[in-house]
């Protein structure tokens, strides 16, 4: 059976409901993401080590992986994106091309804001279903505002108020945060130019939990080499205990020391919740995480939620001078592989992320 309680969220306009899942003896909750307050929750029974039951756990885990239903504007613009398939962006996003004509269409009707993708947990002929939103995959995959009139500046393709975050699944065992190029702690601003991913996360996961400590353990990589002082002066002394740093590059390569992948199914496990965040400037390492984790289910069923940067040809990002950026910097001094399958258009972006979101994985284009 698949009893459940409700409570109508007015911020998000969706229904969270708690599901009690009788198979294996397990039950299954999240907390609501429309507002600071959190929702009861039902306690998850730790599973143990035994190969058995990990099995079980796992068949459980498969039934419960949330569905994806893109959203109508998130099925127009990914059929508008693969018949553009844009490889350059100066063309492709001046005023005028059939990309920014539908962009300020969207923008104009709020299509782009209203029309929420979602995910489904539970099977609707049991009539019982937890659903949330998630952002739609439109645009050149930032603020879906960004180039519209009024909204061509650096400011709004580094907006991240639109994200709609997963709910976190409370009697979860653990909350881990995995920063893939996770700079200093305390650098710049939280979350912008060259700023601190760190920061962010844990900013907004304090607000949308209600803890002042949110993750149990964050698992850092950086590759720009710091001095051990200045890094762990940047931390928080609440946050030190809890933090894995590795000041080195992340290494892509299936099972090498330093694959976070690797790591991640050594240290987490079916019953914690896992948020992940990629973004290390370099696109063949990114590229090939993200492929090990869509073709792998050991590995992407432990992910609950990603946040990824994926460098491509044919976004707005490239051309600076079309939102007041400075040219020679950022993506615009990258040389993509546009070779079909290599993952280097934005054609092929938006495949990546559905596929992820296919999987069950709460995928957000990352600034």
């Amino acid at each position: 059976s698949w009893p459940k309680l409700c409570w109508h969220n007015a911020l998000c306009a969706v229904f969270i409901c708690l599901i009690a899942v009788s198979a294996g003896g397990g039950a299954f909750a999240y907390f609501s993401h429309g507002s600071d307050s959190l929702l009861p929750s039902i306690a998850v029974p730790d599973a143990t080590a035994l190969p058995t039951e990990r099995v079980r756990a796992e068949t459980a885990s498969a039934v419960l992986r949330p569905q994806y239903q893109p959203s109508p504007v998130e099925r127009e613009w990914a059929r508008l994106v693969a018949e553009v398939d844009p490889r350059e962006c100066q063309h492709a996003w001046s005023n005028g091309s059939r990309l920014m004509a539908r962009l300020e269409r969207d923008v104009a009707s709020s299509a782009v804001f209203e029309q929420s993708s979602s995910f489904t947990v539970g099977p609707e002929s049991q009539g019982a279903a937890l659903v949330w939103p998630i952002e739609p995959l439109v645009s050149f995959l930032r603020w879906p505002a960004a180039l519209s009139p009024g909204h061509t500046t650096r400011a709004a393709i580094m907006n991240k108020s639109y994200y709609q975050l997963a709910p976190v699944r409370a009697g979860s065992r653990r909350f881990l945060f995995f920063d893939i190029g996770a700079s200093l702690y305390s650098s710049a601003r939280a979350g912008g130019d060259g700023g601190s991913s760190l920061r962010w996360f844990r900013n907004r996961y304090q607000n949308l939990t209600g803890s002042p400590q949110p993750f149990d353990h964050i698992y850092a990589w950086e590759g720009q080499e710091y001095n051990a002082t200045v890094l762990w002066d940047s931390f928080p002394a609440q946050v030190v205990p809890f933090v894995s740093y590795y000041n080195v590059r992340a290494d892509a390569r299936p099972n090498a020391k330093h694959n976070p992948l690797r790591v991640l199914t050594q240290v987490a496990r079916l019953d914690d919740h896992v948020v992940m965040k990629l973004d290390v400037d370099h696109q063949a390492t990114q590229v090939a995480l993200i492929q090990q984790v869509l073709g792998n289910r050991r590995i992407s069923a432990l992910i609950d939620e990603l946040f990824w940067e994926h460098e491509v040809a044919g976004s707005a990002m490239g051309c600076p001078r079309l939102w007041k950026g400075r040219s020679g910097h950022g993506w615009s001094t990258m040389r993509f592989d546009t070779s079909q399958g290599r993952g280097g258009t934005l054609a092929e972006s938006y495949e990546l992320f559905g596929r992820l979101r296919s999987l069950g994985i709460a995928a957000h284009s990352w600034v």
